[in-house]
């Protein structure tokens, strides 16, 4: 036998030796520690490769940021009775600011009037005031508020609704109906106007605490010569 068929021989010992033949006639696996030194030598190694993928990282989203505008406000003034005058309290609410939003606090912010200050209010209570513009003319309707109102507090009473509708500029005109029928208004010297006459800022201005009040008009009388 030539030494090249001695080696195919010995390796195919190996190989069945290395698989094994069971009982049964089953291969098995034989490990390698229990192969011959020499026959070790012959086996190539195991060896195991592991690949790693790295996935360069994709770009950075940022959700944009929203910067809401800030909400339009103005102020108005409401006005209250203090003693036998008018006086302003400033709120602030949100623009645009219509007439009747002003009717609708005034009658409702009963919780601005301070017993400390002495603010008040001669619109009877559950009062509704509706109203509306028309080239630059505010009309209010009264309905039932007038029912409890004393004569001698008429004077206060239209002063608070014409300087609440009435813008800081002071410009403009107020009318008043009752159940849609034009209403005489009173003046803060008490003089009553016809059913539907316009008044103005400087009607109640004189109302106005920190106004100054009107001179006092007075007559001389004079002696014969």
């Amino acid at each position: 036998m030539s030494r090249f068929s001695a080696l195919v021989v010995v390796l195919a010992v190996a190989a069945l030796a290395a698989c094994g033949v069971t009982d049964t006639g089953e291969f098995r696996e034989i490990p390698e520690n229990e192969f011959p030194a020499g026959l070790r030598a012959t086996i190539p190694p195991t060896t195991t490769t592991t690949t790693t993928t790295t996935t360069p990282p994709g770009p950075t989203t940022t959700e944009p940021s929203v910067t809401l505008p800030p909400t339009p406000t103005e102020i108005i003034q409401i006005f209250y009775v203090q003693g036998i005058r008018v006086r302003a309290v400033s709120i602030e609410e949100r623009s645009p600011v219509l007439v009747q939003r002003k009717l609708f606090e005034l009658t409702e912010r009963r919780g601005m009037m301070s017993s400390e200050l002495r603010l008040a209010t001669v619109l009877p209570a559950g009062a509704i005031l509706n109203g509306d513009i028309k080239r630059g003319v505010t009309s209010v309707e009264l309905g039932s508020t007038l029912d409890s109102v004393l004569p001698e507090d008429l004077p206060l009473f239209f002063a608070q609704i014409v300087l609440t509708v009435l813008p800081p500029s002071r410009q403009g005109q107020v009318v008043f109906t009752l159940d849609g029928q034009p209403y005489p208004p009173v003046k803060a010297d008490q003089t009553v106007l016809e059913a539907g006459a316009p008044v103005v800022w400087e009607d109640y201005e004189q109302l106005i605490f920190g106004e100054p009040q009107p001179p006092v008009s007075t007559t001389t009388l004079f002696g014969p010569p």
